[in-house]
């Protein structure tokens, strides 16, 4: 994967479809895949048609026979959001110009999944393909697994880099180069639905307008209005709750939430987000688990 001509993207799929890292050279985004990573989160609505439609026009853009075009789909088989149909994304793999290899790893809570969807994904491309069962704990080596294949393939094993030494995440060229674990990359905006409040969300709720109305409750509706307009980057560490029940509405800067009845719920722990004002660059609200209150480090 060291190779250069060697390219890879990262794509999540909820209620939209997200290219979280573009496709390139693993090296130039190798820094990137921990936090990326780390940061995804399963629930809500699946567009998972569509995103494996949009991995094969990634692909068929730079039409390469030279290399092997491979989409890894990680997915419970569920889909509630695509526009496109599975025969509709079966027909754009057989059709592609390019020979592209699926692998699908299904996975869901309780052994709740799909597999025969990922095996027609699967079964629609090079006969390389398969696909399997991966419970979430077996993610990790099914990756790990995949990435050998890789260096089988052509012949080589890329040497392992040395461990980075610890840093100050001060700047945010230096917190974003290192992509510090367990935190979430979300690009603000004041768009879209939140079930529960800012505090207290659920996993179908957008998490761009929570991080919005949360920076509005914390700095103002003003900054937070500010904000949004730059699109700007915000990082986030987000908990589960378990199920909670009975919230109401709650408007903040003109963002009004809606209510749930019984859901599981989640909740922001940190929220960190750089601002040129602050002598450090950049500024973060962490829970006080003992208060509910946030409380800046």
């Amino acid at each position: 994967i060291d190779d250069p001509l060697e390219y890879i993207a990262l794509i999540r799929f909820d209620t939209r479809v997200e290219v979280e890292i573009e496709l390139q050279s693993f090296g130039a985004t190798e820094n990137l895949w921990p936090c990326k990573v780390a940061g995804l989160r399963t629930g809500g609505y699946t567009a998972l048609y569509d995103a494996v439609a949009h991995a094969v026009d990634l692909l068929v853009d730079i039409e390469s026979q030279e290399r092997s075009n491979i989409i890894i789909v990680l997915a419970d088989g569920e889909d509630n959001r695509s526009s496109l149909s599975l025969s509709a994304v079966v027909s754009k793999i057989e059709q592609a110009p390019i020979n592209i290899i699926v692998f699908g790893l299904a996975y869901g809570d309780s052994g709740d999944y799909d597999l025969s969807v990922l095996e027609k994904l699967a079964a629609a491309g090079d006969d390389r393909g398969w696909a399997s069962v991966a419970t979430p704990d077996a993610t990790n080596a099914a990756f790990q697994s995949l990435t050998g294949w890789f260096q089988d393939f052509d012949g080589s094993s890329a040497p392992k880099r040395p461990s980075r030494s610890p840093q100050s995440f001060a700047s945010r060229a230096t917190f974003e180069a290192s992509c510090q674990p367990g935190y979430t990359e979300v690009t603000l905006q004041d768009s879209g639905t939140v079930w529960g409040v800012p505090t207290k969300f659920t996993d179908d709720a957008a998490l761009e307008p929570v991080v919005y109305m949360l920076l509005g409750k914390l700095r103002g509706c003003g900054f937070a209005d500010q904000e949004a307009a730059m699109r700007s980057k915000m990082y986030v560490k987000i908990e589960n709750l378990g199920r909670l029940h009975g919230y109401e509405s709650e408007t903040v800067c003109g963002k009004t939430s809606r209510t749930w009845d019984s859901w599981d719920g989640l909740r922001i722990t940190h929220l960190r987000f750089f601002d040129e004002s602050s002598p450090t660059n950049f500024r973060e609200y962490v829970l006080d688990s003992t208060t509910g209150q946030y409380v800046e480090s």
